[in-house]
């Protein structure tokens, strides 16, 4: 005979969203950043970037 009281209960979907909503926007959150930071802003006219002046010399 099985005691009811005795089995473990799953965790329930709930308990698994919240945490995973929380990596994922942390990932994206990442990802952007790291994006924002690689990226060589645009060229404005008569602005010599960085890659430039390197190749110059």
């Amino acid at each position: 005979m099985e005691d009811r009281g005795a089995t473990r209960r799953k965790a329930s979907t709930r308990a698994f969203v919240g945490p995973l909503l929380m990596l994922l926007g942390g990932a994206l959150a990442s990802v952007l950043l790291l994006r924002d930071l690689m990226l060589e802003p645009p060229p404005v006219a008569g602005h010599v970037t960085a890659t430039e002046q390197l190749a110059a010399h």
